[in-house]
């Protein structure tokens, strides 16, 4: 038995040797464990901070959108107003140009008819001062006659129609006319 008794101690201390062996293994594991579970705490707070940042970005991005998308609603909606407003000018335009076409046409019958018979007028027999106050009448409805001609012509400018025509022009005969055509006007303000 003291034999036995040495055996038995033998595997005691055998026992208590690997016991303690294992508990240093274990330990030893437990600390490594711990030191993991540290690690993977740190990375996964790190991991919430980084999911915390992406969800904020991604907040961010969804508040951008939607102010990208309002300033794309408010741009249609200003071109679209655009587009109406320049439809409603050119409408307006059109109709101005059509206005000035036609009242350019009924000055002219009337023109014309004035401008006849101060012809035929300055045709007869008449005294220096007759003639010289036909001519005066002559000259102001040709004047006027090329006021509505100019309109006419600004009505064709518009429209895209207008025919160039080079012309010979008396320029001192233009001026003298401009001067009879002013000189009533001159003379009612004592200008000479």
């Amino acid at each position: 038995l003291v034999e036995t008794g040495h055996v038995t101690v033998a595997i005691l201390f055998l026992i208590l040797a690997a016991a303690g062996a294992l508990w240093a293994a274990a330990d030893s594991e437990r600390r490594r464990l711990a030191s993991e579970c540290e690690r993977l705490t740190g990375e996964n707070t790190e991991m919430a901070a980084r999911l915390e940042r992406l969800a904020a970005t991604g907040r961010e991005l969804h508040e951008s959108q939607e102010r990208y998308r309002s300033l794309i609603d408010a741009r249609k909606e200003t071109e679209q107003a655009l587009l109406e407003s320049r439809r409603r000018a050119e409408a307006a335009n059109q109709a101005k140009s059509g206005f000035l076409a036609a009242v350019s046409h009924e000055f002219r019958t009337p023109l014309n008819g004035i401008l006849g018979l101060t012809g035929l007028l300055l045709e007869s027999n008449l005294t220096p001062d007759q003639r010289t106050y036909g001519q005066a009448v002559h000259s102001s409805g040709e004047a006027l006659l090329n006021l509505v001609d100019d309109m006419l012509d600004f009505s064709r400018i518009e429209a895209g129609r207008l025919d160039l025509r080079p012309v010979p022009t008396d320029v001192a005969a233009m001026l003298q006319d401009i001067g009879e055509l002013l000189a009533g006007r001159a003379h009612g303000k004592s200008i000479d």
